[in-house]
């Protein structure tokens, strides 16, 4: 048996898009270990289960699949130590993996013969499963999804999730939920150096064709029953030219709702005509400050007059917004803060916002703030990284933590000024 373990998340990170990530996660591992029938691959989320996966049912035929984050990392180091014992392969990847360069010593696992990391970014993942699987590329696996049989794995599954994405989100829409990736990796980044906030553990960059992506849409929710899916790729599109393909490709002809990323710098009155058009219903977009000096500091490649001209555009076609913002920037301070709280407070009242999230800056390992700060800090245990967060804030933020943290908690509660029924009947 191939296990696929979702570990539980602690309670306190339990939010409103946490239950996102693992039916893509489904549909991708099916195909890339497709040839070893539906009946030999288990998979397990303790965030939709009432009970905790059971290591002791395991033996020495079985293969364990994990994807570490920061926050399962305590639950899923727990699992795999008790998994060793039975002395089984296990894989492992995942964001704290990359931030670790493989290095299972900087999460606190200890060099084993039977752990097996995919790490390296993309390219490198995709080297590793074409030596070990029958595995070509992104685009293929997503063009051939539909041929395994796939609802009999993940009905179910994805009906659990809606369930949980519908109670922690607050959104109200018919049909089932899922997120799809139609990139990997950021184009942005590419061209600009990207965020100064981002880790960068992706570099390279892959996007599907217009025409698989509407595929693959199609065909999950011919499958799956789902008509809400959110893209959860860095940016759902770069140009008019790639929304005007996918409207070629046959996007709005499906009974769909898509939640996407995107970001601000490029949008004209053409491009929101055309987001409607692909069925945008609402975008998470990176908004990160009201102050000017602080988003040069990020390098968003963004002012606030431009983020209000790409607004004004969205708002004609009732796309509605979710912003998001970051506190505890290098150097900022209460100057910087008291902008932002403005240019929250001018979006809460004059603009369709489904909500907002804010969360405090986390140097994460590899990331220009990370390198330019706190570079003798890169052997630190990634377990530890929430401590570094404190010491960061401590040394070169104009606060501490804890305040970064009360002032994102008051943000948040703007989210209240506006009924969040964006996924209502029309």
């Amino acid at each position: 048996m191939k296990y696929f373990v979702f570990p539980k998340i602690k309670d306190k990170y339990v939010g409103r898009f946490t239950f996102g990530a693992q039916p893509l996660t489904l549909l991708i591992l099916h195909n890339i270990f497709k040839e070893i029938g539906d009946s030999e691959i288990y998979f397990y989320d303790e965030n939709i289960y009432d009970a905790p996966f059971n290591t002791s049912n395991l033996n020495e035929n079985d293969t364990l699949f994990y994807s570490i984050n920061l926050f399962n990392q305590e639950r899923a180091l727990q699992q795999i130590n008790e998994a060793l014992k039975i002395n089984i392969k296990i894989i492992i990847g995942g964001p704290v993996i990359e931030l670790a360069q493989g290095d299972i010593t900087k999460i606190g696992l200890k060099p084993d013969k039977n752990i097996i990391c995919l790490y390296g970014g993309w390219q490198k993942i995709v080297e590793f499963l074409s030596a070990n699987f029958q595995f070509e590329s992104f685009e293929y696996s997503w063009n051939n999804f539909h041929k395994y049989q796939l609802h009999r794995i993940s009905n179910k599954l994805i009906e659990k999730y809606t369930v949980k994405h519908k109670e922690y989100s607050g959104f109200n829409y018919s049909g089932n939920f899922t997120n799809i990736h139609s990139k990997l990796g950021c184009n942005y980044r590419l061209k600009t150096g990207g965020c100064n906030f981002c880790s960068r553990h992706f570099e390279n960059y892959e996007q599907l064709s217009s025409d698989s992506l509407v595929f693959l849409l199609e065909n999950i929710w011919q499958s799956c029953n789902v008509n809400f899916f959110w893209d959860s790729s860095d940016s759902f599109f770069y140009s008019n030219l790639e929304l005007e393909e996918y409207i070629d490709s046959g996007i709005s002809d499906l009974p769909i709702e898509l939640l996407i990323f995107s970001r601000l710098n490029n949008i004209n009155s053409r491009t929101a005509e055309l987001l409607k058009k692909c069925n945008v219903r609402s975008m998470i977009v990176g908004i990160e400050s009201g102050s000017d000096r602080i988003l040069k500091i990020a390098n968003k490649h963004l002012s606030i007059k431009q983020t209000f001209k790409a607004l004004d555009f969205i708002s004609k076609y009732n796309i509605s917004i979710i912003p998001c913002l970051t506190i505890g920037h290098p150097t900022e301070n209460l100057v910087d803060l008291e902008s932002t709280i403005q240019l929250t407070q001018n979006l809460a009242n004059n603009y369709n916002i489904a909500g907002f999230s804010c969360s405090p800056i986390m140097p994460i390992p590899n990331s220009n703030y990370f390198n330019r700060f706190l570079k003798k800090a890169e052997n630190i245990n990634l377990k530890h990284l929430l401590n570094l967060q404190e010491y960061y804030f401590s040394k070169f933020v104009g606060f501490d933590l804890e305040s970064a943290k009360t002032i994102c908690d008051e943000l948040e509660t703007l989210n209240e000024l506006k009924p969040l029924n964006i996924w209502g009947d029309k």
